[in-house]
């Protein structure tokens, strides 16, 4: 292994002080014997330990040791700095790319009814025909008629708006959901409600369109303004 300057450096003060091993010390003198700048730093630390030991019997300290111990705290100060600047940039870089594939994966967005390429069968067969991320369901129960109603719409996130592939798959079959009462009507929400009702946050939670501990009269009267701005998707037949 090649012997630096810095690591003679380090053990410059010891050598002075007539503390390192003889293998140590023997490898500071041969790299004393031929680096030249290295000769003149142990000058400079000899002087300063004999100012040391002199300030030291006069009881006050040299100025020689106030400004060496000045440059060694800026050393300290410039490789600490030095450091947390590293560990910063790894710090940063990490959260810059999990911030890229949480949006790309799974940042989800409502997806509006007419990009959906949504079809709904007579029996309730629901396929789409554009890719998406989840189905997320906000209400199921009875409206003010006594009809048994689902209230849901469709997600995307920035990978199948873009990487995707359109293809037909089965989603749901709304015709065999609920055997006691069955479904007689679904809905796709308006964007609008998905908003105002905060039904899909930022990291992920979704919430249901009725709150807890909502009236029966106020959860019939949501429900109500909900089916007459939104859209009919499937009907269940006499």
């Amino acid at each position: 292994m090649k012997i630096t300057c810095s690591i003679i450096e380090d053990l410059m003060q010891q050598y002075v002080d007539g503390i390192l091993s003889d293998d140590s010390r023997r490898l500071v003198e041969d790299h004393l014997d031929s680096c030249e700048e290295c000769r003149q730093k142990l000058l400079q630390i000899r002087s300063i330990s004999e100012e040391l030991d002199a300030g030291a019997k006069a009881g006050q300290a040299p100025a020689a040791e106030q400004g060496y111990g000045s440059f060694r705290r800026f050393r300290r100060w410039f490789k600490l700095r030095r450091t947390l600047t590293i560990i910063l940039s790894v710090l940063i870089t990490f959260c810059v790319a999990c911030g890229g594939l949480f949006l790309m994966f799974d940042l989800e967005s409502y997806m509006p009814y007419q990009k959906t390429g949504m079809y709904v069968d007579k029996d309730g067969m629901m396929f789409m025909e554009q890719p998406f991320y989840m189905y997320r369901g906000v209400y199921s129960g009875v409206d003010s008629s006594g009809a048994m109603i689902e209230i849901f719409y469709m997600t995307d996130t920035f990978q199948e708006r873009h990487l995707g592939a359109s293809t037909r798959a089965h989603i749901v079959d709304f015709g065999a959901i609920g055997t006691n009462p069955s479904i007689d009507k679904v809905y796709y929400i308006a964007e609008e409600y998905v908003k105002n009702k905060h039904l899909l946050s930022l990291f992920g939670s979704h919430a249901t369109l009725i709150p807890p501990g909502t009236s029966k009269d106020e959860e019939l009267r949501i429900v109500n303004d909900v089916e007459n701005n939104s859209i009919l998707v499937w009907e269940r037949s006499e």
